[in-house]
């Protein structure tokens, strides 16, 4: 008995240990941050600096480029001609990444795309949140490649070449957007609203009128390992599209389901 107490941990030592599992059990995590973008701006800022109103990004490039897990990108109005916006980060599922509009203001993305897709491809990216822009004249407003658990909500995207929006995806939520006007000058069909593939699809809430061929193309096209980092991103399967309105659409109708592909289980 005298053998086993002696190898007993001294009343100290348990004390110290369970003082340090307190300490870290309320540690907070990182804090999730808030950046900026402001025309006004300076891609010299930091990102430490562009937590602050009166320091941002000057593109939206650039506030991206801050972002982490938890962590808002707010765009003041202006009207922005980066190109191609690529975002290859992900969020966590209770951190999504947003990039929104600030409070009020209206930021217009003139000439590009909102690209959302894993470097390299194909590599799933997801827990994104893209709310309150306006997207026009680009080839298309968002892309979705290999994407999962997406918010896209409040934009207003229109007068673009090839899609509203197109993506191959898991998970997304496209609620309260405007979709307008897509491939009006093209003399081809294959210009939609919104033309997506994938799982757990919900297209809610939204306007989608005026563009060249269908309001919506659910494309159901069969599982690539080439072209999808997984099998739920192909086919068309378990889709909700409720309470949309779906308009005068240039050559074609409101809704079509193309192909019979469906993603195979496992």
């Amino acid at each position: 008995m005298d053998a086993l107490r002696n190898q007993r941990p001294a009343r100290s030592s348990w004390l110290a240990l369970i003082s340090f599992l307190v300490a870290v059990s309320s540690s907070p995590l990182a804090s999730a941050a808030t950046y900026y973008v402001d025309k006004s701006g300076s891609n010299n800022n930091s990102c430490a600096q562009a937590t602050s109103q009166s320091a941002p990004k000057q593109t939206i490039t650039g506030g991206i480029s801050c972002l982490s897990a938890g962590d808002t990108l707010l765009i003041r109005a202006g009207t922005y001609q980066d190109g191609e916006i690529k975002i290859s980060k992900s969020g966590t599922a209770g951190a999504p990444i947003t990039i929104k509009n600030f409070p009020g203001e209206a930021p217009v993305i003139q000439g590009g795309r909102i690209l959302i897709e894993g470097t390299p491809y194909p590599s799933p990216v997801g827990w994104l949140v893209i709310e309150g822009l306006e997207l026009r004249n680009g080839s298309e407003g968002v892309k979705l490649m290999n994407t999962h658990d997406i918010i896209l909500r409040k934009n207003y995207i229109h007068d673009n070449a090839n899609q509203g929006i197109l993506g191959a995806s898991a998970r997304v939520t496209i609620d309260q957007n405007v979709i307008a006007r897509t491939g009006l000058q093209s003399s081809q069909f294959h210009e939609h609203g919104i033309y997506m593939q994938g799982t757990d699809i919900a297209i809610t809430n939204n306007l989608i009128d005026s563009n060249h061929a269908y309001g919506i193309q659910i494309a159901a096209y069969s599982y690539n390992s080439g072209t999808h980092a997984v099998p739920e991103y192909a086919g068309a399967t378990n889709w909700l599209i409720s309470n949309n309105t779906i308009a005068l659409q240039d050559v074609r109708g409101g809704i079509i389901v193309w192909n019979a592909g469906t993603a195979p289980s496992g």
